[in-house]
């Protein structure tokens, strides 16, 4: 049970920090609007789908990747070890699929792209 659990991204603390959504929103926003899952040929776009709680995808991610790119520097490993981490609930919670498999190729590479440009602009 706990080892399932503690290999996906604790989303609890990324709501609890406090007043640090703000300064990821210029990330945020490209990957909910650019990057999408894709279930069986339908497109969820990131903004759409839910983290946890009232938490966005797109929201959980900038938040993740933000902190993670200006500390240790903009690294695709780093972006797939954190998709690969991304649980996202199936089934109404049945089963549990890590992002990474659900983002095609070309969402998956915009969403490098993404990161790469922001971290340039910061």
């Amino acid at each position: 049970g706990r080892d399932a659990v503690g290999g996906w991204l604790d989303l609890t603390k990324l709501v609890t920090a406090e007043g640090k959504q703000g300064a990821y929103d210029a990330l945020a926003a490209p990957l909910g609007r650019e990057v999408y899952v894709d279930i069986n040929g339908w497109h969820l776009y990131l903004k759409d789908l839910r983290a946890e709680g009232d938490l966005k995808m797109h929201t959980a991610l900038a938040l993740q990747l933000g902190p993670q790119a200006l500390r240790d520097g903009w690294d695709e490993a780093d972006i797939d070890a954190v998709l690969g981490k991304v649980g996202v609930p199936l089934g109404g919670g049945k089963a549990r699929v890590p992002l990474a498999d659900l983002i095609p190729a070309y969402p998956t590479q915009d969403l490098k792209d993404i990161v790469r440009r922001w971290l340039e602009e910061q």
